[in-house]
């Protein structure tokens, strides 16, 4: 067995350290031998606390390595999500809504993020938040691409349509 210690760098970065002997490589068509994916995962999330880890052979140091980094990686709310113009709940923020000002010269109002049951049947808020859903709606395009919500069905969400 190889025992796998871990200290974390500053900001962040973790530090996977082998202690096996240096060059030993496993073959690349050799097969595995059955692990259970738990103790996988308890190995990662072990790893991730700053625990030094016992593990079987089977698993290199790298393929720990690449586990940590898919697990620290943040994935994004929303398929095409880009910070600086989008709400992480859907639709435009401040500076996207400014942007398109700048560049078309559109007076974008902020979402009506309101539940429907709290609006006021008919108030103007109502109405707006009613027709953007009619609108965005009956839009070409899915609302979700493999699983994740595109930026018009983040939208949809967002205004509760």
């Amino acid at each position: 067995m190889k025992e796998t210690k871990v200290g974390k760098k500053p900001h962040g970065v973790v530090l996977v350290v082998s202690l096996g002997k240096p060059g030993d490589k496993k073959p690349e068509d050799a097969a595995k031998p059955d692990v259970k994916k738990s103790e996988y995962e308890e190995a990662v999330e072990a790893i991730l606390k700053g625990e030094p880890v016992d593990f079987c052979t089977c698993c290199s140091p790298s393929d720990l390595a690449w586990a940590i980094v898919k697990a620290k990686k943040k994935s994004k709310p929303f398929h095409g999500y880009n910070p600086n113009r989008h709400h992480k709940k859907g639709g435009l923020n401040a500076k996207g809504r400014a942007k398109a000002k700048r560049e078309t010269g559109a007076n974008l109002k902020p979402p009506v993020t309101t539940k429907p049951s709290k609006l006021k049947p008919g108030s103007k808020k109502a109405k707006r938040r009613k027709s953007f859903c009619a609108r965005m709606g009956g839009m070409k395009g899915p609302t979700s691409k493999k699983g994740k919500l595109t930026p018009k069905g983040a939208a949809l969400r967002r205004w509760n349509c």
